[in-house]
């Protein structure tokens, strides 16, 4: 059964090299920081500021205004939890694709245990 990528749909049973398919994982690596940025800043948008019950007030509509804030409290945590997971997404690409020029420097270069390759 050959191997397939689950993004580009293909693999080296497809006829694909394991560079391409690691260039489609990277760049899909790559669009997802700034997805979790947009969504982020889309809860953000939805968060309505902040009121402060009246005193005295009608204790249901308090208690209303509390579960409201709560409400408000866990989206602001929600946006600031995928803000740091695109910071990782965003770290950790950065790694990978570092690692691979590094990896494919490395194989360009001449070997002391190999005769230089002449044209």
């Amino acid at each position: 059964m050959p191997v397939v990528c689950p993004v580009t749909r293909a693999g080296k049973g497809a006829g694909v090299s394991d560079d391409k398919v690691l260039q489609a994982d990277l760049d899909a690596m790559g669009k997802i920081g700034p997805h979790l940025q947009a969504t982020a800043r889309e809860i953000r948008g939805r968060i309505p500021a902040s009121d402060h019950a009246t005193p005295g007030g009608d204790p249901g509509l308090a208690a209303l205004e509390g579960f409201s804030k709560a409400i408000s409290d866990v989206e602001r945590i929600a946006a600031a939890r995928l803000e740091t997971i695109s910071d990782v997404y965003d770290e950790a690409h950065k790694a990978f694709v570092t690692a691979e020029q590094l990896h494919a420097g490395y194989y360009k270069l001449p070997s002391i245990y190999q005769p230089p390759l002449r044209a």
